[in-house]
């Protein structure tokens, strides 16, 4: 006899969304489910997958090289998002869980030596992604974790001769990275975090540098490890860069795997007749003059190009905020007692700097929100409509060449903005741009 009620139907393991921009059709597939060599970081909050309506938007891109965009709501870049913010300390919370547990479970048992890992932070981006995770890390007795960060900034190097290695991000608008030296000997599992991954091919360029350049890390007797974190990871299959490793560094036993908060594929169809897109952009330009700088505190950047995790690591961090806070001086900012929203702009890679800054004001100012953005090198198309992520786009000429302000509208409603610069732009050379367009502005060098 037939059943009396239909057999429930298994939860499907994709969902597809479609994007039809200017230069094309964007189709994405999430998918679901695990696989034995990469895992879907649920919120740890609540066991389920985050939506990709929180991680992130669709835009299209200015170059000629990539036409879209996955805008990120997590970054707190080009969309300025508030520091205390649920969903995004929730993500980074689920991905530093994620990580512990399996570097816990692939820590060799009754080593001799600790286990040395190390964490790669990709530029400009994703450069206070690894940092925040690292923040909320515990490492084990045998454990010794150092994070790095690439960077596109050769002047933070006395000599070539200090670059450990390099390698090209060839879609990107700047396409070559830099990496510190993590002074590190001896290495069994390469952590390596973005933002988004979409066709690997960075992945693979800089893990051909490290491994042609510095054999002798990876030359001892132990399993190594390729780990990859992201929010968003588009790769169709994993387990190329185990095969790189093991051409380069065949005396040795490989595994791969990858976390990330959403994982799929996607397809972009490009328009037949595509319009130039660079016209159809809906942009400011604040350009340089003779303006007086705003009122400037000088603070201690951190040094974010070789951190180590430890036991004392929070503390340090904590201490480190704590001496932003004691130079900034509430008395110079004004009549601040009426304030309720503050924005922080972070400029190129000090993003995690100037996260710092951030939580450093909300030390002088409780009642306030502090909200964070960024000053950023890529072009973006804007169209102030209210379905796209990027409504409103300030270009700001600096002796470095265009950079952008996304999402700062001249109708905002934040009381001040705090800029921070970067450690090659401490003469304040974005502010001369800002300053005649927010009324309330302050430099954090």
């Amino acid at each position: 006899a037939a059943p009396r009620h239909p057999p429930k139907q298994a939860r499907p393991t994709m969902s597809q969304h479609i994007h039809r921009l200017h230069q094309g059709t964007l189709i994405i597939q999430h998918t679901l489910s695990n696989h034995p060599q990469r895992t879907l970081v649920p919120d740890h909050r609540t066991g389920q997958p985050f939506s990709p309506d929180e991680l992130y938007a669709v835009a299209e891109r200015i170059n000629p090289k990539r036409a879209y965009l996955f805008v990120s709501k997590i970054l707190s870049r080009h969309i300025p998002q508030p520091i205390h913010h649920p969903t995004i300390a929730a993500a980074y919370q689920s991905l530093a869980q994620a990580l512990s547990q399996y570097l816990a479970r692939i820590a060799p048992p009754n080593a001799t030596a600790p286990s040395r890992i190390l964490m790669i932070s990709m530029a400009e981006t994703a450069t206070q992604i690894g940092l925040k995770i690292l923040e909320q890390l515990r490492p084990q007795p045998h454990q010794h974790i150092t994070h790095i960060a690439s960077t596109r900034e050769t002047a933070l190097f006395p000599s070539p001769a200090h670059i450990w290695a390099q390698f090209e991000e060839s879609h990107s608008h700047h396409t070559r990275h830099y990496l510190p030296d993590p002074a590190l000997q001896q290495i069994d599992a390469l952590v390596f975090i973005d933002d988004e991954y979409s066709t690997g091919n960075t992945l693979k360029s800089s893990l051909k540098s490290i491994l042609a350049r510095h054999p002798q890390c990876f030359a001892h007797a132990r399993p190594k490890h390729i780990i990859t974190l992201s929010f968003l990871d588009w790769r169709e299959q994993i387990g190329e860069l185990r095969q790189i490793a093991e051409q380069y560094a065949p005396h040795s036993t490989w595994t791969e795997h990858a976390f990330s908060l959403a994982q799929g594929r996607f397809d972009f169809q490009a328009a037949d007749n595509c319009a130039d897109v660079a016209s159809l952009d809906h942009a400011q330009s604040w350009l340089h003059d003779a303006a007086p700088l705003p009122e400037r505190f000088q603070t201690e950047q951190l040094a974010l190009h070789r951190q180590t995790a430890s036991a004392e690591y929070a503390q340090h961090i904590r201490a480190h905020q704590a001496q932003i806070a004691q130079r900034l001086n509430p008395q110079n900012w004004g009549n601040s007692h009426a304030w309720r929203k503050i924005l922080v702009l972070a400029c190129g890679e000090n993003h995690y700097h100037s996260e710092l800054a951030a939580r450093a004001l909300q030390h002088h100012a409780p009642h306030v929100q502090i909200w964070l953005g960024s000053i950023t090198r890529s072009p973006i198309l804007c169209q102030p409509r209210t379905d796209y992520p990027i409504r409103h786009k300030a270009e700001i000429d600096t002796p470095q060449g265009s950079r952008f302000v996304y999402n700062l509208p001249p109708d905002h409603d934040y009381d001040a903005v705090f800029i921070v610069p970067y450690a090659t732009n401490a003469q304040g050379i974005y502010s001369h741009g800002l300053i005649n367009h927010i009324p309330r502005l302050f430099s954090l060098i």
